[in-house]
């Protein structure tokens, strides 16, 4: 997540602050179609970070902050924003890895991933 976010560049910072959030956003749900059983195990318990490297939340957080510094995010609709982030990108990820989405192909997935993301952008405001 932190090195797709990290590889967005150009654009005015605005822009680049919009991309960063769906990068990271695309970053969860390939992680977990791509590793389900890591992907699992990450949220069967307590799972403890090596090193000084932010997890995902914190990522999480900073892109929702910098979108709230550079006027992409208004102040009054950040509040909550990682829990409706997370929520959508998490749920869209378990229903392609074991629900009714696991047949779908790979092609088709990303654009669901693209609209939804799309919606949830949208829903920011």
């Amino acid at each position: 997540m932190a090195s797709r976010a990290a590889r967005v560049r150009g654009g005015d910072r605005s822009e680049r602050s919009v991309r960063r959030l769906r990068e990271i956003g695309k970053a969860y749900v390939l992680f977990a179609v791509r590793e389900p059983g890591l992907f699992a195990t990450a949220f069967a318990g307590t799972v403890e970070r090596a090193g000084d490297q932010p997890g995902p939340y914190e990522l999480l957080s900073a892109a929702l902050d910098e979108m709230v510094e550079c006027g992409t995010l208004s102040p009054d609709r950040r509040e909550g924003a990682e829990v409706a982030c997370w929520s959508a990108v998490h749920g869209f990820a378990v229903l392609h890895i074991d629900g009714p989405l696991e047949d779908v192909p790979a092609r088709e997935r990303d654009r669901q991933l693209e609209v939804m993301l799309d919606a949830l952008q949208a829903g920011l405001g």
